[in-house]
């Protein structure tokens, strides 16, 4: 409901001709939404419902749940470095593949641990939710990182150079300090609550007697690795480039061509754009090493498939049961992203970066453009919620004035506002995955606030700290 609220005020603001170029009527939420339903379902649905379905099969063999029972009391006596053990994994996941809907999946698994340690839901909750929010904070994943400077850059594209490493150092500090701070954080508050949670924990903790690490949970472990570890160093270059000519011998009619439309500026003829169409040829196939193409996602439900027959379970019953879980996830994943879908269309984007950065070069230093570029991500996403699109729209609807500035300024702008995109998103109420997280434990928003409102206050002081140390000490204009 809050979400449609938001949709509507949104389209309310469309009708102010000083925010928005084109007005959006009320009934027009329904092409937007299907528009974004489709998007969303071609793209992250489908991976979203594979990668269920594989770590569905997983849970339900109970290999999981055996490794951990097998070492239970080993984590026991070292519970603080569990904490740490589990939020690094996330972080060092999210940071590389970009993982952030997926760790919902891996409550059932790490609410039960961290209960019979004495713990509560929210120490679950900092290690999943808080490793995946300071790995998008640090993102290392080149891939993901160009996706987001081409969007940025779209406008002034072959005017700047760029890479998949460019802006490393910024971050991996971002990476090493937002980690850190959820560690810390978490360990603190284990250490202020453990006595209560253990109490009060009784209706999340609904244990049986352990499973018995056998050899078939072994086996099962095995192939869960090899398939996780596979779509993982698919990522190398030398294993991608190799995967690539692999695929490149397809057959058509395994996996259909389409043909893709990239439209480059060239300048304008009085009130005409004048644009450059190339086509390519792409196979729906996608590449291996890329998070949430079709490659990787056959890829995983093979792996469930093998995992369901060694675990002699129903392979249609598993398939079913992981889309059925996931399709509420998915639709708050829609309906956060149409507030943004509509931004973007009307032109709002465009009319509110003139309002919120300098015009020209000459009107204001480079040092507030990233600032704004910061603090106006922060706040629009955290209003919006579930989507970063917000701040790649407000950059590269004004990349030509940032590169006046300097390249080095137009670069650091892009990561400033994802940094700030992301910021705002952990801890805008309209995020769905924030709300699907606290679900699992029962938890509302309002606890969720009054439980790390303290946390968000760190963080984003440690933000806006990177962002004054890099735009003092590093960034040459």
């Amino acid at each position: 409901m809050i979400t449609f609220a938001i949709s509507i005020l949104t389209i309310f603001l469309t009708w102010i001709p000083s925010l928005a170029k084109t007005k959006v009527g009320i009934t027009d939420i329904f092409p937007h939404f299907l528009k974004t339903a489709g998007e969303r379902l071609a793209g992250q649905g489908l991976s979203i419902f594979a990668f269920a379905f594989f770590l569905h099969a997983i849970l339900q063999s109970q290999a999981f749940q055996a490794l951990f029972a097998s070492k239970r009391k080993w984590l026991q006596k070292r519970k603080y470095f569990t904490i740490g053990l589990i939020t690094i994994c996330a972080a060092l996941l999210s940071s590389n593949l970009s993982w952030f809907d997926e760790f919902v999946h891996f409550y059932p698994l790490v609410i039960p641990l961290l209960l019979a340690m004495g713990f509560d839901f929210f120490s679950s909750f900092l290690c999943l939710y808080g490793g995946s929010v300071a790995g998008l904070l640090g993102l290392v994943s080149t891939e993901r990182i160009t996706t987001h400077f081409n969007q940025c850059f779209s406008e002034v594209k072959g005017k700047i150079n760029y890479t998949g490493l460019t802006g490393i150092g910024f971050r991996v500090a971002s990476l090493a300090l937002f980690a850190s701070i959820i560690i810390l954080f978490n360990i603190w508050y284990c250490s202020r609550h453990q006595q209560a949670s253990a109490a009060d924990s009784g209706n999340l903790s609904k244990e049986g007697p352990p499973p018995r690490l056998n050899r078939t949970r072994k086996l099962i472990l095995a192939v869960a690795g090899f398939f996780l570890l596979g779509s993982f160093f698919a990522q190398a270059p030398w294993v991608a480039k190799k995967l690539d000519g692999d695929a490149a011998r397809i057959p058509e009619y395994v996996t259909n061509v389409e043909t893709k439309e990239e439209y480059e500026k060239l300048g304008t003829i009085e009130e005409m754009k004048v644009t450059r169409i190339k086509e390519e040829k792409v196979k729906n196939w996608g590449t291996f090493g890329k998070w949430e193409e079709q490659a990787v996602n056959c890829w995983l439900i093979i792996g469930g498939i093998i995992i369901c027959l060694l675990a002699k379970q129903s392979i249609m019953k598993n398939l079913i049961t992981a889309i059925q879980n996931s399709i509420p996830l998915l639709l708050i994943y829609i309906f956060a992203a149409v507030p943004a879908s509509i931004i973007k269309n009307s032109g709002m984007s465009e009319k509110i970066a003139e309002k919120l950065l300098p015009n020209t070069a000459q009107t204001a230093a480079a040092s507030l453009a990233l600032y704004s570029a910061f603090g106006f991500s922060f706040l629009i996403t955290f209003v919006v919620g579930s989507t970063t699109s917000i701040a790649t729209t407000l950059i590269a609807a004004f990349a030509p004035t940032l590169l006046a500035f300097g390249e080095s300024t137009l670069i650091y702008a892009a990561l400033f506002a994802w940094i700030g995109a992301i910021m705002g998103m952990a801890f805008s109420p309209n995020n769905g995955i924030l709300r699907a997280s606290l679900e699992k434990g029962q938890t509302s928003y309002k606890q969720f606030f009054k439980k790390t409102w303290i946390l968000g206050l760190i963080m984003l002081a440690a933000s806006a700290g990177l962002v004054f140390s890099w735009t003092r000490f590093v960034i040459k204009n």
